[in-house]
């Protein structure tokens, strides 16, 4: 794969391959993806994995390259269902961590490479270095 990923050093910094091979560059749309209340909030296409680096100290490197990307869902339905196992199992705190609404927008082929769909339409995205979601993406005005 010929991309330069937003990540690129961290990717560098683990034993295993990340992203991995296995994952494909697609246009898709819609995706969505949860958000805060501001499109150009910084949190919003960031990983978790840099919202909270102490939190994955410890963690295995699967793991690690997973929080590197970006949860996407390629249904609403999906996204919102997911949002809130999530909210029932860690509570309101999973709007300071995760985001308050749904933003829907595509992703194209320059934008990075994605894992297969899974439950609840859930994918993982690793963003190229060229990647701008701002522009692809906008609030749907609906609260999680």
């Amino acid at each position: 794969m010929n991309m330069s990923f937003k990540y690129q050093d961290d990717y560098e910094k683990l034993k295993q391959t990340c992203p991995p091979s296995g994952y494909i560059q697609k246009d898709m749309e819609p995706v969505f993806r949860w958000v805060f209340n501001s499109i150009e909030d910084d949190r919003n296409f960031n990983s978790q994995y840099h919202k909270n680096p102490k939190r994955f100290l410890n963690k295995d490197d699967l793991t690690k390259c997973k929080a590197l990307g970006l949860s996407l869902f390629n249904s609403l339905h999906g996204s919102r269902e997911r949002f809130q196992e999530l909210k029932d199992d860690i509570g309101d705190n999973v709007y300071s961590t995760l985001g308050t609404q749904l933003a829907k927008g595509s992703i194209r082929l320059g934008d990075g490479v994605n894992s297969k769909i899974e439950r609840l339409g859930h994918f993982t995205h690793h963003s190229s270095a060229a990647a701008n979601y701002e522009n692809n993406f906008e609030l749907m005005n609906i609260m999680l």
